[in-house]
């Protein structure tokens, strides 16, 4: 059987919702069954590295693309890390000062945000997010190190930002914007790269807008059942929800496992 790297999105791919939603064990039994037949198993999220290891450990993985590709996990080990174009972010960041939108910026691996003023960002109807910011001194003329922004700016105002070129904006909430990185196919590439191995043993999981890139780019795309139209349209192959035995179903289709390997 021919060897295939095979990366999975993890909120609702793996799983069928967003963190803290579970992985169902047909979804889990494939993944050790694609282990034991060669294949490679990896995690492709937007999520920042401190969010993902978890997971992966979990699933007894050890290698990930995270930070939505800026950043490679090989084997336990990061072998690439880098943050968002800080020219563009410096930009922006003047802008936002220039409209008076309130922002947060996180300069680690991590879901930490700093904020120079807390009593100027609005209270979300989801306190998930207020629980990861902290008030802090900094110079944003100085910083060499963002790895996300959040901008508080509705969608009708968030029209006045225009230093997007290569910041890509993601809408979760209609109160603020998130500006993370969102290729993870740049950092599929870059550990085929480093491992010497052919893209064209490459195949991608995904269900949402950010994984858009990837199917774009990867030889073999699969979506799950509850994935956007617009990446349906984009797939190899469509299959049912993780719920509904849908990575299990995908992987005895193309052959990569057998009925056999999931009796056991």
């Amino acid at each position: 059987m021919e060897k295939k790297f095979l990366f999975f999105d993890i909120d609702g791919t793996l799983t069928t919702g967003g963190m803290g939603s579970f992985i169902p064990d047909s979804a889990r039994n494939t993944l050790k069954a694609l282990k034991k037949n060669g294949h490679v198993v990896a995690i492709a999220t937007g999520r920042p590295y401190a969010m993902s290891k978890d997971v992966a450990k979990d699933l007894e993985i050890d290698s990930f693309i995270c930070n939505g590709g800026n950043t490679v996990v090989y084997e336990g080990e990061k072998i690439y890390n880098e943050p968002l174009d800080q020219a563009h972010v410096k930009e922006l960041l003047r802008e936002c000062i220039a409209f008076g939108f309130p922002y947060c910026i996180s300069q680690a691996d991590d879901f930490f945000f700093l904020t120079k003023d807390m009593k100027a960002l609005p209270k979300l109807d989801n306190d998930f997010l207020s629980q990861f910011i902290q008030e802090a001194d900094f110079d944003p003329e100085h910083l060499t190190q963002v790895k996300r922004l959040m901008i508080y700016v509705n969608k009708e105002e968030q029209k006045k930002l225009t230093s997007f070129p290569d910041l890509v904006p993601q809408r979760y909430d209609d109160a603020y914007v998130m500006i993370e990185p969102d290729d993870k196919f740049k950092g599929i590439k870059k550990m085929m790269e480093i491992l010497k191995e052919p893209i064209e043993d490459v195949v991608v999981f995904g269900d949402g807008e950010n994984d858009i890139k990837m199917f774009q780019q990867a030889p073999i795309s699969i979506a799950v059942g509850n994935a956007i139209d617009e990446l349906k349209a984009l797939a190899s192959y469509v299959t049912d929800r993780s719920d509904e035995d849908g990575i299990q179903k995908a992987c005895l289709h193309f052959g990569w496992i057998s009925p056999e390997d999931i009796s056991k």
